[in-house]
């Protein structure tokens, strides 16, 4: 057999070339999670946090349903999400017998709190350029347990060290916020982090202190949502605002039972990638049902633009 003409060879190779870089150009998407577990290490320490785009979750363990109707509101376990570069989670729990498990109203979610925060620590510590702001909310009465709900928490927290930030405000910078766990405690009696339980508004967008937040759930239409996006996002650019958590999760008031959370989200996600990819500011914690690595990544992309 001849060997192969080295004339005839030279365009052979430059195709191949040129598929590999197409082919790499699509890794931020479609592969490489791993590389979003430090994406916060290429951006300048005095970027103010106020300016950041940040990707984050709702019912950030809520992973079971009940009879496939209720409950469910992520498809990604909570270590997956940091990997795509989920930096807000939004931990409900239940205090049963002494134990702090994970919960969704009344769905158990099969995960108990000490799993999470071994999650949460050892993230940190591995990715020290990165923050976290975890919101814990005692989502459903205690059962059968002799000790309080802050008490057991709060006991928990204490034992992961100095990762988990005491501050009852969040810092102006990324440098100053960098390896450290802020805390957003949404639960009686709290002594740590930022108070937030008594300040809450039900399904309302609200000022709280120096945040700005939009958690309109209960919606009669997608587009009502989508316009309540649009306007946290407003908000998060005038810079009046310390930070502002723009959830974009919610059910469908009409029918019974309501829509669960996947039906909204079918329409809401994709228009989010859009409104997230267009020109101009952009900045908040958008807060998501059913997070993708492809929509964290649009997300990541904007604080680099």
């Amino acid at each position: 057999m001849k060997p192969m003409n080295r004339k005839r060879l030279l365009p052979i190779l430059g195709i191949l070339l040129s598929a590999a870089v197409a082919a790499a150009a699509l890794l931020p998407l479609e592969q490489a999670s791993a590389h979003r577990s430090g994406w916060m290490k290429d951006l300048p320490d005095n970027t103010p946090l106020n300016s950041m785009t940040v990707p984050g979750t709702h019912d950030s363990g809520a992973l079971h349903s009940f009879a496939g109707v209720a409950g469910k509101c992520q498809s990604a376990a909570i270590r997956e999400q940091l990997e795509m570069g989920v930096r807000f989670l939004d931990i409900r729990l239940k205090l049963v017998r002494n134990e702090l498990r994970v919960v969704h109203s009344f769905v158990d979610q099969k995960l108990p709190l000490a799993d999470v925060l071994a999650d949460l620590t050892s993230f940190i510590r591995e990715n020290p350029s990165e923050f976290l702001l975890v919101s814990f909310k005692e989502d459903d009465p205690p059962e059968k347990s002799d000790v309080s709900f802050s008490a057991r928490l709060e006991t928990m927290l204490a034992g992961c060290g100095d990762v988990i930030a005491p501050d009852s405000a969040l810092p102006a910078t990324l440098g100053e916020a960098r390896g450290k766990i802020f805390i957003l405690s949404r639960y009686a009696d709290a002594s740590l982090g930022i108070q937030a339980r008594h300040s809450w508004q039900d399904s309302a967008s609200f000022v709280m202190g120096e945040l700005y937040i939009q958690d309109h759930y209960e919606i009669s239409d997608v587009s009502d949502k989508q316009d309540d996006i649009r306007t946290a996002a407003e908000q998060a650019a005038s810079g009046k605002y310390s930070l502002t958590l723009n959830f974009t999760s919610c059910y469908l008031d009409h029918g019974f039972p309501p829509l669960s959370a996947a039906v909204p989200a079918r329409r809401i996600n994709p228009w989010l990638m859009e409104f997230c990819s267009a020109a101009g500011s952009c900045p908040g914690i958008f807060v998501c049902d059913f997070m993708t690595s492809e929509l964290a990544a649009v997300m990541i992309e904007r604080n680099f633009r």
